[in-house]
Formats: C-alpha cells, structure tokens, sequence
C-alpha cells in the first residue's frame, strides 16, 4: 500500500509538472510569436499584424493579417495608385514540452507544434478564396525545440484548372518546402521542391518539368545572407505562334546556379556559376554556355544599408515612375558612395557559350582602389582609380555572322528612311558581307584584334586612365 501512494505521488507530481510545464511554455510560444510579429510588422511592402490570439491550456490559437501594398495602374492615362492584398492566416498551436492534439503527440520534448492554414485573401472587394478554393488547401507546419531552432515544411498541392475565356489549362503539381531555422532567423537551410508545369491553350503551350533549390545560409549583415545556394532547373519547352513568323519552337535543358557567399572580416565576397546544357531555337542548337562571376571587397554595411534603403521605396506618399526613380536614383547613389571608400573587385572569370556558327568565350576583371576621399561625382578621380583587363575569343565564321546580320539591318533601315524600295535579300547580304570584311581587315591592320587558327582574339587593358588593345593605346 505504501508503495502504491509513493507511485502515486510521483505520478500526480508528474502530471502537475507536465501541466505546470506546458502552461509555461504556452507563455513562452505567445511571447515568441509576438517578438516574431514585431520584427516584420513592416517590412517593404508586407505589413503583420495580430488579429487574435487565445491562449489555452493544452492548445492556442491564432490569427495574422498580412497586407502586401504594390502600386498599380489607376487608369488609362497612366495614375498609379495603391493595391492591397490582404491574406489571413490562421494558427493552430499545440503547446509543448508534450505537445498533444491535432496527431502532433510526441516524446521528444518541444516548445510547440503550428499548423498554418490560409483562412481568407481579397484583393480590393474580392473574395480571391472563393474563386480560388485551392489556395486553402496550402498547409505549413512548423515545430520548435525547447533551444529555439524549428523546422517548417510548407505544402502547396497540385492545381488542375480550365480557364473557359482564354481557353487554358493549367496542370501543375504543386511545390514543397523543408526548412530549418534559428529562433531568432538569423540561420536558414532547407530545400525546395517545385513540381511539373503543363500549360496549353489555342496559341501555344509550354511544359516544364520543375526545379531543385537547395540552400545553407547565415545572416551575416543585417538583411544581408551569406553562405550556399544551389538549384537546377529541369527542361522547359515553349511552342507557339510567332506574329507573321509561323509555329517557333524553344527548348531549355540543363539549366542549374551555383552561389557561394562568405565574409571576409567587414566585406562580403561571392562567387556564382550558371550553366545552361542546350538551348534548341526550331532547328538550331546553342550550347552549352556557362558563366562564372566573383566578387571581392564588397562592404558588408553598405550592402546591409543598401538592402534597408530599397525597402524603403515602399514607405513613400506617392509611387508614381517619377518619384519613385528619383528615390532609387539617390539610393543607388548611396551605395556607389559607399563602396568606392574601399576596394571592390568584379571578376567574370568565365564566359563561354557555343553556337552553330561556332563559339564565344571571355574574360573580365574589374577592381576599384577606393579611398575615404573619393566622391562619386569626381569622374575624373575615380577614372583614376579604375583598372581592368578584358579578353574575348570567337570564332571567325560567328563573328562574320553577327557583323553581317548587323549590317544588314542598317541597309534595310537606311532604304526604308528615305523611301526606297528594297533589294533583294541575297544583294543586301552582299553588301553587308563587303563591309564587313573592310571594317575586319581594317581592324586587323591596326592591331585591335588578331587572328589565329580560324578565331578573333582580343585583349583589353584599362589602367590609370589609359586603355590600351593589343598593347596600342586607344585613349
């Protein structure tokens, strides 16, 4: 009997530090997600508020109300005036450490257990919920540990939709996302998964097999996050009806970014790769290309203020172009300001893209010798300070191409200004081709590009002012 009642106590103490626990960190939740909501209660054009929360025992619940405000055109001569879309999202809460209800019962201990669902969207007096039912199907689900850090896994399902008036079908499978973060969102990484795209109607159609994104960031600045982003693109096929150009076929495969940020004491250095496979235009086919750009030196503050100030474009009274290009103006201007006081550097290590007239590659460094002094207004000074060094190899017949084909367009513009009827294609093309190889001969003799094995070769070096190609100076 008397091990019964010591069994007993233990259980009911432990029922009680169970309810005391779990009404604790319900506190905890609600301070959590009011912090959260003040950080982002404006943040460019999204505004957060709380509509409700109740706070219960074993469960709480919640409402928030996000406004995005986005200019749009008024009329037809050209007014802007504010668009809102207003979204509510509703939050079922399960607290923790023991969280219970709504099948989230665990042993691992956790702060809390969400399920997000989107409960109304309007746009203006439109009830967008009602003529899109699909979009309360999104689910989002998110846990936090006792620590802090959560995991969220967004679900948006598939959409099967037939637009009677413009005769479309939309097939799309949806979109998933798995994410992890620190409590106070400073770390980020995760996946996410976007589903085939099918799309078709009496002009054309395209078809897109989806995307892979994967990323491992770190806010290293404020607003400003550094670390690995990789995503590749799976193929994307566009047929359709070109204005007095019959049927035009595209294909897009191999498509996939790499980017890798990471500080260096006060700046910020990235290096990012795009490589596309094959690009096929009706018959021809391009590839594969890649680009490879570095950058060096880079402040880490001004990026942070830079990032704050183009927010800001959303805080002004009035977004018509004019007053909203005068704003960038200034705020472009205030990052140029700010990193010519140190020593950034842009470096296109790699261009490369292959043609059926044959192929382009290039190189490209940038670096500027900042100091404290310098204003960017001072043209002048800031030539100074300017170095670079470009280099281009092509082959001959693509360059003979593009030159022609250039050419002739300024015949055909040139008959067309002053009333003539046009040659024939074949005698235009003529024409450009003698052109064009005066002006390469030209180039040849003065040095400014060599040829070797077939390929044009250029290389260009900017240094205190002067420009020089192919060791002759130019200004």
């Amino acid at each position: 009997m008397k091990k019964f009642v010591i069994i007993l106590v233990i259980v009911l103490l432990g029922i009680a530090g169970w309810a005391g626990a779990t009404y604790l960190v319900g506190g905890q939740v609600e301070k959590h997600y009011r912090e959260h909501l003040a950080r982002f209660e404006k943040w460019g054009p999204v505004q957060m508020t709380s509509e409700s929360y109740q706070r219960g025992f074993l469960s709480s619940k919640g409402r928030t109300l996000i406004e995005f405000s986005v200019p749009g055109s008024a009329g037809d001569e050209g007014e802007i005036e504010t668009k809102t879309l207003q979204l509510t999202l509703e939050h079922r809460i399960c607290n923790g450490p023991l969280p219970v209800g709504g099948g989230s019962f665990s042993l691992a201990p956790k702060l809390a257990h969400i399920e997000t669902r989107l409960v109304a969207a309007t746009a203006g007096e439109e009830d967008l919920l009602s003529k899109l039912p699909w979009l309360g199907a999104i689910t989002d689900v998110a846990t936090i540990s006792l620590s802090g850090r959560g995991r969220d896994r967004l679900l948006v399902p598939g959409l099967e939709k037939t637009l009677e008036e413009e005769q479309l079908t939309i097939h799309w499978g949806g979109l998933q996302s798995d994410t992890e973060f620190s409590m106070d969102l400073t770390e980020l990484a995760g996946n996410l998964e976007i589903a085939s795209l099918k799309m078709k109607d009496d002009e054309g159609s395209l078809q897109w097999d989806g995307a892979q994104v994967d990323f491992d960031l770190y806010e290293a600045f404020p607003m400003v996050y550094l670390g690995n982003y990789k995503s590749s693109f799976g193929p994307l096929e566009v047929d359709f009806d070109a204005a007095g150009k019959g049927r035009k076929k595209v294909r897009v495969e191999g498509v996939a970014i790499d980017s890798q940020a990471s500080q260096n004491g006060s700046t910020v250095e990235y290096l990012q790769t795009l490589k596309v496979a094959k690009v096929e235009v009706d018959d021809a086919g391009y590839g594969p290309g890649e680009l490879e750009l570095a950058m060096r030196g880079l402040d880490g503050e001004v990026l942070s203020q830079y990032q704050r100030d183009a927010l800001g474009v959303y805080e002004q009274e009035s977004f018509d172009p004019e007053s909203m290009g005068l704003y960038m103006m200034q705020v472009y201007m205030r990052l140029l300001s700010g990193m010519i006081k140190g020593s950034p550097e842009i470096e296109l290590r790699k261009v490369h893209i292959a043609t059926p007239e044959g192929d382009f590659s290039g190189k490209l460094r940038l670096k500027f010798h900042g100091n404290e002094d310098l204003e960017p207004g001072n043209m002048p000074a800031l030539v100074q300070q300017l170095e670079g060094q470009a280099q281009v190899t092509a082959d001959e017949k693509l360059v003979r191409t593009l030159l022609t084909s250039m050419i002739s367009q300024q015949i055909k513009n040139a008959y067309r200004q002053q009333g003539f009827s046009l040659p024939t294609d074949e005698e235009i093309a003529a024409r450009a081709g003698q052109r064009v190889e005066q002006q390469l001969e030209g180039l040849i003799g003065q040095q400014f590009i060599e040829r070797s094995e077939g390929k044009f070769h250029g290389k260009a070096v900017f240094e205190r002012g002067e420009l020089k190609v192919n060791g002759n100076r130019l200004m």
